[in-house]
């Protein structure tokens, strides 16, 4: 994005448009102690191994911060070819209980006077998108055939408590400004059968 004023380069400066204060990301693995040779059921015959033996689950646990928010106006008061205006913050942007019909307050901008700069930040680092939080979770069988082969079957579910994680909302001074309309997809599973040599 362009300088929009070059005699005032401490205006321009902000959060990058990817910052993420706070990221947790935790990936498991962990192999069911059940089955033969194992801690539960050891000397279990092959048969009943075939059914409750060698299972695995794993999984990654996503837990982020939204990324900050740019507040945008249409047109360009300052007649100034590759770089638009900054609004102006008049108010508090905040409101308590942030929803999808009115994330922020959306009186707190006004669009800048022609000839004038705004004196809003690139990028606000307290208004920001909704965090995304998710839990990925695969479930693996696997098949001894011989030494050097085993078949594996597994299952797996992304977002699997379906859980609803929505996408940033409109920051253009418009129409359904500060409204959100989309939300990353819910849960998806697929199945797999792979061939381990």
């Amino acid at each position: 994005e362009n300088i929009r004023n070059v005699y005032n380069l401490a205006a321009e400066k902000s959060v990058d448009a990817t910052d993420t204060p706070h990221s947790f990301v935790l990936s498991y693995i962990y192999e069911l102690p059940v089955g033969k040779n194992k801690k539960f059921g050891a000397g279990m015959n092959g048969v009943l191994n075939t059914v409750v033996g060698n299972w695995q689950t794993s999984g990654t646990l996503t837990l982020k911060q939204g990324f900050p928010l740019t507040i945008t106006s249409v047109g360009n008061g300052l007649n100034y070819f590759g770089a638009g205006q900054h609004v102006d913050v008049v108010g508090d942007y905040h409101v308590a209980h942030p929803s999808r019909t009115q994330w922020f307050n959306t009186s707190a901008f006004a669009i800048a006077q022609p000839w004038s700069l705004g004196n809003a930040p690139r990028y606000f680092s307290d208004l920001r998108a909704p965090g995304y939080k998710t839990w990925d979770l695969s479930i693996q069988k696997y098949f001894p055939i011989e030494e050097r082969f085993r078949f594996q079957f597994r299952l797996d579910m992304f977002n699997a408590l379906n859980r609803t994680n929505f996408y940033s909302p409109n920051t253009f001074m418009g129409s359904g400004f500060g409204t959100i309309t989309q939300a990353w997809a819910p849960r998806q599973m697929q199945a797999a059968l792979k061939l381990y040599w």
